[in-house]
């Protein structure tokens, strides 16, 4: 030991000399040091307890990820079983099924276009619908 470390614990030593020891001083030390024990302990136990709930769930993810083999998904088999909604048609198609009908196309952005049949709507309007 160097000498400044000797004069610090002679200090100490001189200034805390039978207070830590006995008395009221020596029973607020003990109890200081077991409360830190017990929150030292509490820390130790969280930390513990996180480590192993974290490690639990892995292994259940694992387990269960390696039940249940994931299967590819083709595109294919799933547009053979439904056909389409709808069906492209050219504008010489769409007024030539149209006929006299009136008839309102409005664009929508980038979607494309919303076609209205101005009769069905006067029809709806005229029975209370719209």
């Amino acid at each position: 030991m160097n000498k400044e470390n000797d004069n610090r614990d002679r200090l100490i030593a001189d200034l805390f000399d039978d207070k830590w020891s006995q008395g009221t001083t020596a029973d607020f030390a003990r109890q200081a040091a077991a409360a830190a024990r017990r929150r030292h302990a509490t820390k130790r136990m969280a930390a513990f307890a996180g480590t192993l709930a974290v490690a639990a769930t892995v292994l259940v993810v694992a387990h269960l990820s390696m039940q249940q083999p994931t299967r590819p998904i083709s595109t294919a088999a799933h547009s053979s079983l439904r056909p389409p909604s709808y069906q492209e048609i050219s504008d010489d198609e769409l007024l030539a099924a149209l006929g006299d009908r009136p008839v309102l196309i409005l664009p929508d952005g980038q979607k494309g276009k919303h076609i209205f049949l101005l009769d069905q709507i006067q029809e709806q309007s005229e029975d209370g619908i719209l």
